[in-house]
């Protein structure tokens, strides 16, 4: 399988090589195609960096839509569970007068970052369509 390629090299007379070579860098390399960048790329993850040049390789995941859909849906479902179960507890008041402050703290905590996985999840099951 081909990638396309991210090369950064800085010297002019580098680009041009490596642009005048295009195509035999292309099968050399065994790459899709190269794109140059206007800026450094070592902090990109998988750079490699040379004395005169950065390359990256451009990996874009394919997902299986129905799959990542599905997995989604259950993991909704079972922060919906968690969140109900949060709600319950919170809702008690016998369990909040007997509770620990520890304990009461740490569901509202828990409360406001399932209220957050939620839309996160939601708004990707969204972009899914």
């Amino acid at each position: 399988m081909k990638v396309p390629i991210e090369v950064f090299a800085p010297e002019p007379g580098i680009r041009a090589m490596i642009e005048q070579n295009r195509g035999a860098v292309e099968r050399l390399a065994n790459v899709e195609k190269i794109a140059f960048a206007d800026g450094s790329l070592a902090k990109q993850a998988g750079a490699r960096s040379t004395a005169r040049f950065d390359v990256h390789v451009v990996y874009e995941r394919k997902i299986d839509a129905a799959a990542e859909r599905e997995r989604l849906k259950k993991e909704l479902e079972k922060l919906e569970k968690e969140f109900a179960s949060n709600q319950r507890q919170l809702s008690n008041e016998q369990f909040l007068a007997k509770a620990p402050q520890k304990v009461v703290e740490g569901l509202r905590r828990r409360e406001q970052e399932l209220i957050g996985l939620r839309v996160k999840i939601k708004s990707q099951l969204d972009e899914l369509g």
